[in-house]
């Protein structure tokens, strides 16, 4: 391998190393907030399905990077997708900053398109010419990958829908959060957002079945 290609291979991998940590460290502070959100009296029911939603996807996160099953050419090849769609991002960002947010945005995006290059990761194009993800050593990677499916094929087939689930809560889907209002009609505790075993609107029985059950993922 050329000096300047192996250098640059080496430049990615410290960029994932570094992808890494933060994920790791993203996980371990919102399991922290887990642990203190739980203890609560009453017990929120929605916060810790939130902070459980950061820790699945940061930890899917890092399987998806360091998985010791797959080779170094399909590591670097996921890596760079990463790479690239977060310049992206960043240059979508920069748009309501700054002059100097965009200059940086852009000096990014050559930055990543050279290193990339130097790296001889090979971009993969559709029939319209799109960007869809990188190839290395004859590897392929996607520019992104899908959470839903992550966890799809990671997480024992028992847990259901997680990401889907913890995602309707996150995001206050009506089809999740309205789950909890009829059960608190139904046992008429008027619970919404709360659950306890000695809570103000009632006992722990009042907790809707489904919640409950993600309360124990």
């Amino acid at each position: 391998m050329a000096k300047p290609e192996a250098t640059a291979r080496r430049s990615l991998h410290s960029i994932l190393i570094d992808i890494v940590g933060l994920s790791f460290g993203t996980a371990l502070d919102h399991v922290r907030a887990l642990e203190h959100d739980i203890v609560r009296d009453p017990a929120p029911v929605w916060s810790p399905l939130v902070s459980a939603r950061a820790v699945l996807e940061s930890f899917l996160f890092l399987e998806y990077l360091i998985d010791p099953s797959i080779s170094c050419g399909l590591r670097l090849a996921r890596c760079a997708g990463l790479w690239r769609k977060d310049a992206d991002h960043a240059a979508k960002a920069a748009r309501v900053f700054c002059p100097e947010e965009r200059a940086q945005a852009a000096h990014l995006d050559a930055y990543v398109t050279r290193a990339l290059a130097d790296a001889k990761v090979l971009e993969r194009r559709n029939a319209t010419g799109t960007l869809v993800g990188y190839e290395v050593d004859g590897d392929t990677a996607t520019l992104d990958f899908s959470i839903t499916e992550r966890a799809r094929t990671s997480l024992p087939s028992w847990i259901p829908m997680p990401c889907g689930l913890l995602s309707g809560a996150a995001h206050s889907r009506p089809w999740m959060t309205d789950r909890a209002r009829m059960a608190g009609l139904d046992t008429g505790s008027g619970l919404v957002g709360e659950a306890g075993p000695h809570g103000r609107h009632g006992v722990a029985g009042n907790v809707p079945a489904g919640m409950a059950g993600l309360l124990r993922l």
